[in-house]
């Protein structure tokens, strides 16, 4: 059971900013690249799928 004080205390902290966007979509492709060093097969896929749609329908 919480007491007072300590409601009290939680209610006081000022939540953190929402995070932009942007700031997302670097977090999410910085964890994509760190990745890349414990399956490296991914970087090729990464590179080749583009190249091989490309060729394939142009």
């Amino acid at each position: 059971m919480i007491d007072t004080t300590s409601l009290q205390r939680l209610q006081s902290v000022a939540r953190p900013r929402t995070p932009s966007a942007l700031s997302n979509a670097l977090v999410f492709g910085w964890r994509a690249v760190l990745k890349f060093k414990h399956v490296p097969e991914q970087l090729f896929d990464l590179v080749m799928t583009p190249i091989m749609f490309t060729l394939l329908f142009t």
